[in-house]
Parts: structure tokens; sequence; C-alpha cells
């Protein structure tokens, strides 16, 4: 495993944790924009078989970054854009692992239904305050959920491995979650703290996922 390039990536999310807390926009150009470049070259360099499904989702993840540094709303609504294609390349993967191993149960409408009353929840909650881009929250809340759902499916059908990809795919929802909170509704002092810390650690223990760590 190359030790080196995890290493790089984990002092420079250490940094923009630090550029977070101290307000340091400037250097975050530098700091965010790094993150999912670095994760995508460790994923690479230490995967026996790249799916190429997870390299264009972590590609999406870095438009998304570079996108959401700027506070203008057509940068929103691209990086938005951005993860959304992200998730959606997630759930390819996810499916190119099941890859025929699908074990159908009945327990899957159990299994759904924290997922479906999470997202009626997150939609009233979330929504009320989006005005006119309410519209694009719903197809944002069922995509990533849905992506949750199909890594939850890879870990009960064959993957027992997966199970850091499903905590990260919690740790997604739980940051994008906290970030439409915080723009739409009400921001607290810590929330782009925890909006990063959650979203690098999702996006890592995904990864992690898929080299079977």
């Amino acid at each position: 495993m190359d030790i080196l390039v995890f290493l790089i990536f984990i002092l420079n999310f250490i940094w923009d944790l630090i550029n977070v807390l101290k307000g340091c926009k400037k250097e975050r150009y530098l700091s965010k924009s790094l993150l999912m470049p670095l994760l995508l070259i460790f994923y690479i360099l230490n995967s026996k078989n790249i799916n190429y499904f997870v390299v264009a989702a972590l590609s999406a993840g870095f438009l998304g970054d570079v996108f959401l540094l700027k506070d203008k709303l057509y940068s929103f609504i691209i990086g938005g854009a951005s993860f959304l294609l992200g998730h959606i390349f997630y759930i390819i993967a996810y499916i190119s692992v099941l890859s025929g191993n699908l074990k159908a149960s009945p327990m899957w409408i159990l299994l759904i239904m924290p997922y479906i009353l999470y997202g009626i929840y997150a939609y009233k909650v979330i929504g009320k305050g989006m005005g006119n881009l309410k519209a694009a929250a719903l197809p944002y809340i069922i995509v990533i959920l849905f992506s949750s759902f199909t890594c939850l499916l890879v870990v009960l059908s064959i993957k027992h491995s997966f199970i850091l990809s499903f905590l990260g795919t919690l740790l997604f929802i739980a940051s994008d979650s906290i970030l439409g909170y915080s723009i739409f509704i009400s921001k607290k002092k810590y929330s782009d703290f925890i909006v990063m810390l959650t979203y690098v650690l999702a996006q890592t223990f995904i990864v992690f996922g898929f080299l079977g760590i």
C-alpha cells in the first residue's frame, strides 16, 4: 500500500480543517482542491482492480469541491450537480460489485424504510428554506439515500468488507444534511468544520471499502 500519498492526503486534510476554523478562504482554494485528487491517486495506486466509476465519482467530488468554494448561486448549483453525479457514479459502482450476486429478501422493505422516513424529514425541514431550489432538493435526496441503500445491499449480499463504505455513505448523508441546514435554515458556529470532517471521512471510508481495507 502506498502510505506516502495517504499521509500527504491526511496532512492536507488537517490543513484544510485548520483553514476552515481560521476562515482562511484563499488558502482553501489549494487545500480543499487537493483533497479528492490526492484520494484518487491513493485509490489508483492501491487498487488491484480499478473501478472507473469510483474514479468518476471522486472526480465529480473534486469539481463539486472547487465550485462550492465560491459563494455564488451558479457555483452552488454546478457544485450540487457535480455531487449528484458523483453519487450516481457510486450507485453504478456498487451495482457493478453486486454483478448478479444480489440476494433478494423481504427484509429490503424494512431496510429501506428508515431511508424513506429520513428523506421525507430532510426534504420537509431543509426544503422549506430553499425557495425556488426546493424542486432540485428532492432528486438529490433520493439519489444520495439510494446510494447508501445500494451499498448496504452490497454488504449484506457479498462483501462484508464494504462496511466501511456503508459507514461512509451514512457520513455523506450527515455531511450534506448539515450543509443544507447551514445554507438554507440556520448556520451554527462549527457547521463548516463538521461538514468538511464528515465529508472527507465519507469519501475516504467509501474508497477504503473498494480497496477491501
